[in-house]
């Protein structure tokens, strides 16, 4: 009995795999074709066709497809007089290079360096906001540079306790979800 009862309580692989995929599918299919016309929004397509592609682990040819796949309009004429950009990394970054100006970044990076956490503001807002500029600024931004973002802006009383905590641990373990958990809980104690 132990092992049938067991058996009906965990899922098998073909049976989460067969969950991935469905999800996967949803998520392809209510993702917004990116026609070009909003420059903000090539990156956020960029971040989203990665995203979907970390839920099922795809590799850059999947990447690659997922992301022609759902070009339109201006989006899809520019790949079609670019169909030699057969590389993930290469359609990536070239599409970016054609659909966001220089302005954009540079607004971007403003926005980053001027962001301060506010006096009635939540550590879990705050550090949302921040993370979504630095991966708009740079959707390969280190972790060590995020949190350097991240510790620059927060509320002055919670600066310390937090670069203290963070000292502690090893260079690995300096995550950007690490960096939440000790500010939420310092937050807390203040």
């Amino acid at each position: 009995m132990g092992q049938t009862e067991e058996a009906t309580t965990t899922p098998n692989r073909s049976t989460q795999d067969s969950a991935m995929m469905i999800c996967y599918r949803e998520c392809l299919t209510n993702l917004e074709k990116f026609n070009g016309n909003e420059e903000t929004k090539a990156v956020q397509f960029i971040n989203n066709i990665e995203r979907i592609g970390r839920m099922i682990k795809a590799n850059d040819e999947i990447l690659h497809c997922m992301c022609i796949s759902k070009l339109d309009g201006e989006a899809k004429r520019w790949y079609e007089n670019n169909t030699s950009l057969i590389e993930w990394e290469t359609l990536k970054s070239s599409l970016l290079d054609r659909f966001t100006s220089s302005d954009s970044t540079s607004r971007t990076f403003e926005q980053l360096k001027q962001r301060k956490q506010q006096p009635n503001e939540s550590i879990t807002s705050y550090y949302d906001d921040v993370i979504k500029l630095c991966h708009d600024y740079d959707p390969g931004m280190s972790q060590k540079l995020i949190i350097s973002w991240l510790e620059n802006g927060i509320n002055e009383s919670l600066k310390i306790p937090i670069k203290r905590q963070m000292k502690t641990f090893i260079e690995t373990a300096r995550t950007t979800q690490a960096f939440l958990k000790i500010a939420k809980d310092e937050e807390e104690l203040q």
